[in-house]
């Protein structure tokens, strides 16, 4: 088996109906699907058990109590059976050679690569996507190659993870949060390899989060104190730093603006502003954003008050 594919649901028949029908539109079938179900509606309860007893290759758990999408996770990597395993999102889709493309990266590769990444067009809420200055399909050997550190988007989405790397790390999601990062970055900082695809393999569906947007920037202070506690942070400091200030800057203020609150764009500013502080000269003078191979988010930090005024001016 090459992939799981896990999905925490929360009974939205439409959204996972969309998600299935590319699932099986796949061009390779060496995969898997995990659903969790969360929801009480019934008509996703009985879509489930229907394609529970067509679909050899689905796995279904029934909570009677919703615990929340990190606690559904952790029990999907526990029934996992692939290779890799993908989180995907209730109304996201994936491309046709999606198993495909992953079969294809794991053949070209003598090594066993511990973390994938792939690039992700976002729908609904933006029709952007998720480039990288990564080097598409190029193995980085994270222990003297650190730029995944630095220039990986944190999300759980656009990722693949060797199952038996994460078990063997004991990786899993704190409950009743949603540190995705966290998890990112744990997985990242005991990885030994880090690839990236360049290629749009899902759509990913950008909705008003279910839980509080500042829980996005708010765990970087655990991120950095991981590092501190493996004695990797010294090592890695310029690089998680700029990671850290680039999410707290320009992603997080990016992902706000998209959800029609002017009152949590306004306290989103002032939130970044304060985290900022007297600090923008050494964001300036860090040796990652000095190579300045984000040369958009360089001009944000150059004129980081006229940036502020257009979100609000605009939000």
């Amino acid at each position: 088996m090459i992939v799981s594919i896990i999905i925490a649901t929360q009974g939205k028949k439409t959204r996972l109906v969309e998600s299935f029908y590319s699932i099986q539109q796949q061009t390779n079938s060496n995969y898997e699907i995990i659903v969790i179900n969360e929801g009480s509606d019934n008509e996703c309860e009985q879509l489930l058990r229907q394609e529970f007893l067509r679909n050899k290759n689905l796995k279904v758990v029934f909570n009677t109590k919703n615990q929340g999408t990190a606690y559904a996770w952790n029990i999907g990597i526990e029934l996992v059976s692939g290779r890799y395993f993908v989180f995907l999102k209730e109304g996201n889709t994936i491309d046709p050679n999606f198993v495909q493309r992953i079969e294809d990266v794991i053949k070209s590769n003598s090594e066993k690569v511990d973390i994938m990444e792939f690039t992700i067009q976002y729908t609904k809420l933006s029709d952007s996507k998720s480039d990288s200055v990564l080097k598409s399909d190029h193995l980085y050997n994270l222990k003297t190659d650190f730029d995944p550190f630095a220039y990986t988007n944190p999300i759980i989405y656009n990722k693949l993870f060797r199952t038996d790397f994460i078990r063997e790390n004991n990786f899993s999601f704190r409950r009743f949060t949603r540190f995705d990062a966290l998890f990112v970055y744990k997985a990242l900082g005991q990885a030994t390899n880090y690839l990236y695809i360049s290629e749009v393999l899902m759509n990913h569906r950008l909705s008003v989060m279910r839980y509080s947007a500042f829980d996005l920037v708010n765990q970087w202070p655990h991120i950095m104190n991981y590092y501190r506690r493996v004695g990797k942070f010294k090592k890695l400091k310029d690089e998680i730093t700029y990671a850290y200030y680039k999410d707290l800057i320009y992603r997080f203020l990016w992902m706000i603006t998209k959800f029609d609150n002017k009152i949590l764009v306004k306290k989103g500013v002032a939130f970044v502003e304060r985290k900022i502080g007297n600090k923008l000269d050494e964001i300036k003078e860090n040796p990652v954003f000095l190579k300045n191979l984000e040369p958009e988010f360089g001009k944000i930090v150059s004129n980081l008050k006229d940036y502020f005024k257009d979100i609000l001016k605009n939000s």
